[in-house]
């Protein structure tokens, strides 16, 4: 009789164990499947992150680009203000060399005048003496 009790109690504990055991493997599986869910969120969270960064880091770039854009743009207004400033002093000056040569002519006529007045005068005078 005390064999089978001490059969029973060995038995009983053994029982207990296994049960115990067998919680015990469901805690860790439960345990093992929550870091797996968290490791899997934490994941994802860092997959959106990164998603985020990227279409932040794209809308910058666009951004960028408009500015440049802008920034060529005014460049080329710029340089095309400047060619029709020089277009203007250009015509200026031709304006001012067109004057100049026909001041220069008108000049040239009057002596050419002037001489042919004084030529004629002494023609005029040696035909009197003579």
């Amino acid at each position: 009789m005390i064999e089978e009790r001490e059969v029973k109690e060995n038995e009983e504990r053994e029982e207990k164990e296994k049960k115990k055991g067998g919680e015990n493997e469901e805690v860790e599986r439960e345990g093992g499947n929550r870091k797996n869910e968290q490791r899997e969120e934490k994941r994802k969270e860092g997959k959106e992150e990164n998603e985020e960064k990227e279409e932040k880091e794209d809308e910058d770039e666009k951004e960028r680009k408009k500015e440049r854009k802008k920034e060529r743009k005014k460049e080329r207004t710029k340089s095309g203000e400047r060619s029709v400033i020089r277009k203007k002093i250009t015509e200026k000056r031709q304006k001012c060399k067109n004057e100049w040569r026909k001041e220069e002519e008108e000049e040239e006529e009057e002596e050419e005048e002037e001489e042919e007045g004084k030529e004629e005068k002494d023609d005029e005078e040696e035909e009197q003496r003579q």
